[in-house]
């Protein structure tokens, strides 16, 4: 019926005027293509309805659907600020800034920004992609217009923080990482980096304050009564200390650093039993192991355990000679002095018999001891460590 065609190009019509008033209000370059489309299909269907010509359904179809439905929902979705392309466009944006491609996602975030205007969201992803490229001007201008845009947004204040931070504008940074957390106090990162930022400033009562707030959200992060514990430590209080480093190793059993910096301040109370105990903790750790030793030697020494002393001494200098200075200037090994003496003589006459040995190519009459003998010798050494220290042992 004509009424019915009549009816349909009047909704046309209307639709195509929502959208040009949605185009020259946000901007939306697509609409221009949706407008050219429409108004094609509306020329088709009043063309049919001039000449009163009967529609096939094949054609009917389309025609609604360019006419009416499409550009409907395009409607609905502009009105509720949802743009499609700008959707894609910042999706594909974070891909490929997650697959470390900065400079494309830059170029995707410049050109959603032309078309659509500046979000919140696409200044804090543009920043991110600038910090990693370590542009930070750039980065920090970029995070500072998403937080104008966006003054409830946590994550910009964080970024923006670590950006100050690294252009050594601490005192900034520490501002930033406050808004942070105050916005989002569960905030695990806002605390770590804002305790870091004021250690760095050697704010050191100021940080643990920071770390005890976050233990309230964060109780079972064996970092934080970590760090707690070092500044602590770097406050001279020791007794708050021990507390804490023992709190982060019932959280967790294999912070070496935990087990070692506790070790040292039993040993700095005299607590020296408990100071060995928390030493063999350690041995099995490379970086921490032959500091560990030095420390048992010097306590044996200190409880006048000279042999005890001295086997570990011979074992430390078997492992890394580097020690031998150190050992020959440590006021605590004053009173084995002659024994330390005497094993550095015989260990440097032993080596001196080897290398002649080797020059000469033959054995000599005092035949120096054979590899055979040299690892007997450290096996031995080796089970006499073990049992003064507790030290696994393996055959060799």
């Amino acid at each position: 019926m004509i009424i019915d065609k009549i009816a349909v190009i009047s909704v046309a019509v209307i639709i195509t005027i929502c959208l040009a008033v949605l185009f020259v209000k946000k901007q939306v370059a697509g609409n221009l293509v949706i407008i050219s489309l429409l108004s094609f299909s509306i020329g088709i269907y009043i063309s049919f309805t001039l000449y009163k010509i009967d529609m096939p359904l094949y054609i009917h179809i389309p025609v609604l659907v360019i006419s009416i439905f499409i550009p409907f929902i395009v409607i609905l979705l502009q009105y509720n600020n949802i743009n499609i392309s700008s959707k894609i466009l910042y999706r594909n944006a974070k891909k490929l800034y997650n697959k470390g491609k900065y400079d494309l996602a830059i170029k995707e975030l410049m050109k959603l920004m032309e078309a659509d205007k500046k979000k919140s969201e696409y200044l804090f992803l543009l920043g991110k992609c600038y910090e990693k490229q370590n542009e930070y001007v750039n980065a920090r201008d970029c995070f500072a217009l998403a937080i104008d845009l966006n003054k409830e947004d946590y994550n910009a204040y964080y970024e923006l923080g670590k950006v100050l931070d690294k252009t050594d504008k601490k005192d900034s940074a520490v501002v930033m990482f406050d808004k942070a957390i105050k916005l989002c106090p569960d905030m695990y990162e806002a605390y770590e980096a804002l305790g870091i930022c004021l250690t760095d400033q050697k704010k050191y009562k100021e940080a643990i304050s920071v770390y005890k707030e976050a233990i309230k959200y964060h109780n079972e992060s064996y970092e934080v009564y970590y760090n707690i514990a070092v500044l602590e430590m770097q406050t001279e209080n020791y007794d708050d200390a021990e507390k804490d480093f023992e709190m982060a190793i019932s959280l967790n059993d294999n912070l070496f650093e935990a087990h070692y910096n506790l070790a040292n301040i039993k040993y700095l109370k005299g607590s020296y039993d408990s100071a060995i105990e928390e030493y063999k903790k350690v041995l099995s750790n490379a970086l921490y192991s032959e500091k560990a030793y030095y420390k048992i030697a010097m306590i044996y020494a200190i409880k006048k355990e000279y042999d005890k002393a001295m086997a570990v001494i011979e074992y430390l200098i078997e492992t890394n000679s580097n020690y031998i200075d150190n050992i020959k200037e440590e006021f605590i090994f004053s009173p084995m002095k002659d024994k330390i003496d005497e094993y550095l003589f015989s260990r440097v006459k032993i080596i001196q018999e080897n290398e002649d040995y080797l020059k000469k190519g033959k054995k000599s009459k005092n035949k120096p001891k054979n590899k055979k003998d040299k690892n007997e010798d450290t096996d031995k050494l080796s089970i006499l460590n073990s049992k003064l220290i507790g030290q696994p042992h393996k055959k060799t």
